[in-house]
């Protein structure tokens, strides 16, 4: 059995990626789930069903996301692991990343 605190740990970061995709959906910085899901190949079906019930689908999960989010988008990963911090890392705001990604509309690699 699964311990409720650790569960409970990923429930929260599930919740914060979604935040952060909110965030920089109201920032400017992206259309939506849609360009997450597309430009990295998320199944869009998996992530939705994810957002709807965090707490039922954790598992299909993925750190990479979290990292994609942090090496493309410049969130602070203690604010998306640990819910501390500032939003964006330290030397970026919602302008800079706008700017950084403006031309990126192919899919990344992940590494």
């Amino acid at each position: 059995m699964e311990d409720k605190n650790l569960m409970s740990a990923d429930v929260d970061i599930v919740v914060r990626f979604f935040s952060a995709i909110d965030r920089l959906k109201a920032d400017g910085c992206i259309g939506g789930l849609k360009t997450i899901t597309d430009r990295y190949g998320i199944n869009r079906w998996n992530i939705m069903s994810l957002r709807e019930k965090p707490a039922e689908y954790y598992g299909r999960f993925r750190p990479s996301w979290v990292q994609f989010l942090v090496r493309d988008y410049h969130i602070n990963p203690y604010w998306l692991l640990l819910g501390s911090g500032e939003f964006y890392a330290t030397g970026f705001t919602s302008e800079i990343v706008k700017n950084l990604n403006k031309n990126c509309t192919r899919k990344k690699q992940s590494a």
